[in-house]
C-alpha cells in the first residue's frame, strides 16, 4: 500500500529540486545532461524535453484539484516559454538529440506537441492548440517517411500518434484522430509476440535491441490511445509488454538495461539493417526476416536507469487501474523509486553507469531534469489518482549533495541550489552555473561527449596528473 503523505512529500522535495533549474524569465527548465549514448557537462540550458512532463504533471494536479499551488499558471508559463521558444520555422531552441550537436528525432517534437495540446484544453488558449499543431507539422515535414517516423523508434511512433489524437480530439477531427490509430497500429509491428521475450517492443527497425526502458515508455501511449479510441490491439499490446517490463528487474537498481540478439545465423545477417534504411526505404519489412533468425537474447544490466524509469512505472501505474498484477508491480517499483531520491529533491540517474553498480561514475549521481521532469509527473499522477484532500508543500532546495566519484581518487561529484561541481578536492574541474546552465569553469579533458568510456578515460588522467 502506497503511502500517500510520503508521496506527496517526495513531490513537494522534487519539485524544490526543479525549481534551482528553472529560468526566471521564460519558466523553462535547464538540467544535466547524461544518457546512455552520450553526456557532456558543457551544456544545461533549457531543453524542450525538459518541459513537456512537467507541464502535463502540472495538468493532473490542476484536474484532480490538489491544492498547495496553482498548478494550471505554472503550466501556461511554462506553456508559454516553450511556444515562445519556437523558431520562425517552427524549429524548438536547443531541439539537439541527447547532447548539442547531435541529431534528433520524432519524440523531442511530439511530447511538447502532446503536453500543448493538453494545455489548450484546460486553459482554452487556442495558442498552445496552434503550436501543438506546427510541431506535428515539423514531424511530418523532417522526420516522416510515407507517414511513419522516418527512424522507426517504437516509443517515438507512438508518442507521435498520442500528440496527433491529442490535436484531434480537441478539434474533433476524425481524420486527424484515424491517422493516429493507424500509426500507433503500424509501430506494433515492432512488438515480439511469441517466446520467452514476448511483449516487448524492438528498439527500431534497424535496431533489434530490447531497451527495458523505452519498451517501458511504449506503455503510457498505448494506454492512452485505447482509452480514446477503443482499440483492443492496442490495449493487448500494452498488457503484454508490461507483463515483461515487469520481469526486468535489475538487483540494486529498478530495470536490466537492454537484451541483444544473438546467433550463428542472425550474426551474419543482421547486416541487412543498412540496406533497409538506404536501399529499401522502408517499404519493405525486412526487419522479419533477419529477426527471425535470433535464437538467443544477451542481457545487459547495467547501467540500470532510475530517474528516466519513472516514465515506464506511469505506465504500469496507468495499466494497473484496471489489473490487480499490474497494479501490484507499479506499487512495488514507486516504492523502490523512492528510494533513490537525494537529499537535494532530486533522483539519481543511474547505477552502474559505466557497467558495475560498484563504481559510482557522475552520470550516475546526477539528476538531469530531463528524466526528473518524467519523475514528476509519475509522483503528480500517483499523488492525482490516489485522491482525498492533500496539498504539495514545495520544499526548498536548500541541502547540498556530495558523492566521491571515480574510484580511487579525490574525485567530488557537488550539487548545490545554485550550482553544480566536480571537484578534485578542492579545487573544481567542472563549475556549472544554475539556472542558466552555464559551465563557468570545464576542465579541457572533460568537455565533448562524455559517454562511458570516455569518462573513464577522463578520471584515469585526472588521477595520473595528481602523482
Amino acid at each position: 500500500m502506497l503511502n500517500r503523505e510520503g508521496l506527496t512529500e517526495s513531490l513537494g522535495r522534487l519539485l524544490g529540486y526543479l525549481r534551482t533549474w528553472q529560468g526566471p524569465d521564460n519558466g523553462l527548465f535547464g538540467g544535466m545532461i547524461a544518457t546512455w549514448w552520450s553526456s557532456t557537462v558543457e551544456t544545461a540550458v533549457a531543453h524542450p524535453m525538459n518541459q513537456y512532463p512537467v507541464i502535463l504533471g502540472l495538468l493532473e494536479l490542476h484536474r484532480a484539484g490538489v491544492g498547495g499551488g496553482e498548478w494550471l499558471v505554472e503550466a501556461t508559463r511554462i506553456g508559454d516559454g516553450l511556444v515562445g521558444s519556437m523558431g520562425p520555422d517552427d524549429m524548438l531552441a536547443n531541439c539537439w538529440g541527447d547532447i548539442p550537436g547531435k541529431g534528433t528525432g520524432t519524440v523531442i517534437f511530439a511530447g511538447p506537441a502532446l503536453a500543448l495540446a493538453e494545455l489548450a484544453k484546460d486553459s482554452k488558449e487556442a495558442r498552445y492548440l496552434e503550436a501543438a499543431q506546427a510541431l506535428l507539422d515539423v514531424i511530418d515535414v523532417r522526420w516522416s517517411i510515407r507517414g511513419q517516423n522516418s527512424d522507426g523508434v517504437a516509443n517515438q511512433g507512438l508518442k507521435w500518434a498520442e500528440a496527433m489524437d491529442a490535436v484531434g480530439r480537441i478539434r474533433r477531427d476524425t481524420e486527424i484522430r484515424e491517422r493516429a490509430r493507424w500509426l500507433a497500429t503500424k509501430v506494433l509491428s515492432q512488438q515480439i509476440k511469441n517466446g520467452s521475450e514476448k511483449g516487448a517492443f524492438h528498439q527500431g527497425r534497424s535496431d533489434d535491441r530490447l531497451i527495458t526502458v523505452y519498451v517501458g515508455k511504449c506503455l503510457t501511449s498505448l494506454a492512452k490511445l485505447y482509452e480514446y479510441t477503443g482499440d483492443r490491439r492496442l490495449l493487448d499490446a500494452a498488457m503484454e509488454a508490461a507483463v515483461y517490463v515487469s520481469r526486468q528487474s535489475a538487483e540494486g537498481g529498478l530495470f536490466l538495461n537492454y537484451k541483444e540478439g544473438v546467433g550463428p545465423i542472425y550474426n551474419v545477417i543482421n547486416r541487412l539493417p543498412r540496406f533497409d534504411r538506404l536501399i529499401f526505404r522502408r517499404a519493405i519489412p525486412t526487419y522479419r526476416l533477419w529477426r527471425s533468425v535470433i535464437t538467443e537474447w544477451r542481457t545487459t544490466v547495467y547501467p540500470s536507469f532510475i530517474a528516466r524509469a519513472a516514465d515506464t512505472i506511469r505506465g504500469l501505474w496507468l495499466l494497473g487501474r484496471d489489473n490487480a498484477d499490474i497494479r501490484r508491480d507499479a506499487e512495488g517499483f514507486i516504492q523502490r523509486f523512492l528510494q533513490f531520491q537525494l537529499p537535494h529533491g532530486g533522483f539519481r540517474n543511474a547505477v552502474g553507469f559505466r557497467g558495475e553498480p560498484s563504481e559510482v561514475s557522475w552520470q550516475d549521481v546526477c539528476c538531469p531534469t530531463r528524466w526528473n521532469a518524467y519523475a514528476f509527473l509519475l509522483l503528480a499522477q500517483v499523488v492525482a489518482d490516489l485522491g482525498g484532500q492533500c496539498g504539495v508543500r514545495e520544499f526548498p532546495c536548500d541541502e547540498a549533495f556530495e558523492c566521491p566519484i571515480g574510484g580511487p581518487g579525490r574525485l567530488v561529484f557537488r550539487e548545490m541550489s545554485g550550482s553544480v561541481e566536480i571537484a578534485d578536492g578542492d579545487e573544481a574541474i567542472v563549475s556549472i552555473r544554475k539556472p542558466e546552465g552555464v559551465a563557468v569553469h570545464v576542465a579541457p579533458a572533460w568537455r565533448g561527449d562524455l559517454t562511458g568510456e570516455r569518462s573513464s578515460q577522463n578520471m584515469a588522467v585526472q588521477r595520473k596528473d595528481q602523482q
